[in-house]
């Protein structure tokens, strides 16, 4: 008897069948490995329970921070101070005077800072208690027996000084100042100057006021070839400040860390040039040793601790004044 031969279509079944059930127990052993895996390998809330604890930590920092701003009160020092020029020009018209002030006619002098004394109507409380803090080095003039041409001259050279803030290490040179200023009055000689007649004037006040303030630096300074007694007096101490175009040039510096203030009096014959700064415990000693009729030097020293005897010497400067003659010329 002859074998049935299976058709191709069996086959076909015969060979897919098998295929289907290869792979169903390929996914069955998989499912089966995939539940035995050790739970430790699935992810934990750790991380999230840091992330509290360090957000607790922040908080607790920032409420102990602002517990420190509240309590903390900062040093005098740090706290900002009113500019020195608002200070003075907000009180300038109720002062009436000053305690002490620029001798020229002394041959030696301790020099501190001067107290303005103010207009008797005026409530004091409220005044010191914006000034307290405060030194005022005072240099005045005699403006009397002055040309009207000179006193135009000296005018005009006053108000470059007036209301001029030094600030520290900053410097202040009057040829250049005054070679902007505009007015002078000259006579029919007097052409094609930079600036003009008796400007000198101001600058020997401001070199006056400069000694006497320790905070202010003399850094160029010339004396007068001829000595004026018209303009000093019988009995002048040489401490003028001459200046001539760009030869003879005057010049401060502001020799401290805080600004310095200028401002200035004009009343009747008389004139102030004031330099104001923040109070210091620093005091000058003017003193002046005639080595000759018309030879004479001029010492300053700067020592810290105002009111004693002794003190710290800070430093020492000799500005020699020589002239060649008096002369009686008006000035």
């Amino acid at each position: 008897m002859t074998p049935v031969q299976p058709s191709n279509i069996t086959l076909k079944l015969i060979i897919l069948s098998i295929i289907l059930l290869c792979s169903s127990l390929v996914i069955f052993a998989s499912n089966n490995n995939f539940n035995n895996l050790p739970k430790s390998t699935t992810p934990s809330n750790s991380n999230s329970n840091h992330n509290v604890a360090l957000e607790d930590d922040i908080s607790s920092s920032d409420n102990i921070q602002e517990e420190e701003k509240s309590d903390f009160i900062p040093p005098e020092s740090s706290i900002p101070q009113p500019k020195i020029q608002y200070i003075v020009d907000d009180i300038w018209d109720n002062i009436q005077w000053f305690s002490d002030q620029y001798d020229t006619n002394s041959a030696s002098k301790r020099y501190i800072w001067a107290r303005p004394i103010f207009n008797s109507w005026i409530d004091l409380t409220q005044l010191w208690e914006r000034i307290d803090k405060l030194s005022f080095y005072v240099s005045p003039k005699d403006t009397s027996k002055q040309s009207k041409c000179n006193l135009t001259n000296y005018n005009i050279a006053l108000n470059t000084i007036d209301k001029r803030l030094l600030n520290p290490w900053e410097s202040y040179n009057a040829n250049q100042e005054l070679i902007k200023a505009k007015g002078y009055c000259t006579w029919r000689w007097e052409t094609n100057f930079l600036f003009y007649g008796w400007v000198c004037g101001m600058t020997s006040q401001l070199f006056r006021s400069s000694l006497i303030n320790p905070s202010i630096s003399i850094t160029k300074r010339s004396n007068h070839n001829q000595r004026f007694v018209q303009y000093y007096g019988e009995d002048v101490q040489w401490d003028d400040a001459a200046i001539y175009q760009m030869n003879k040039q005057f010049e401060i510096q502001n020799a401290s860390d805080q600004p310095i203030y200028f401002r200035t009096i004009s009343s009747w014959n008389m004139t102030y040039i004031i330099s104001i700064t923040r109070s210091t415990d620093q005091r000058v000693d003017i003193s002046k040793n005639y080595l000759h009729a018309r030879w004479v030097d001029l010492t300053r020293q700067i020592w810290k601790n105002l009111n004693s005897t002794s003190g710290e010497l800070i430093s020492t400067e000799t500005f020699r004044s020589v002239y060649t003659a008096k002369n009686y010329e008006l000035r």
